[in-house]
């Protein structure tokens, strides 16, 4: 038998990346279309770190930067808009 199901994508938030410098990382990513974000700093384990608070940002490059503890780290960022919400996370370490 043969389904046929409608899907889509969404391609809202892209090409996250996390660079390490000392204590301070700088966690990049690219918004195709305008969003709600919210951002976090989580253990590997999951326990949350730190929240950013969450914004409205306009389409395009977005830097966001933040100092810390030594230790090993995943930023997440979450992207809610009218085609729904994705998810991208990243990890990184600061030495």
């Amino acid at each position: 038998s043969i389904a046929e199901r409608q899907f889509s994508l969404n391609t809202t938030l892209g090409f996250l990346s996390a660079r390490a410098t000392g204590r301070r990382v700088v966690a990049t990513f690219r918004l195709a279309r305008a969003a709600r974000v919210a951002l976090r700093i989580e253990t590997p384990g999951g326990a949350i770190v730190r929240t950013l608070p969450s914004r409205s940002i306009a389409p395009g490059d977005v830097s966001v930067s933040w100092r810390g503890r030594r230790g090993r780290y995943v930023f997440s960022v979450t992207a809610t808009n009218s085609a729904g919400a994705v998810e991208l996370a990243t990890p990184f370490r600061l030495r």
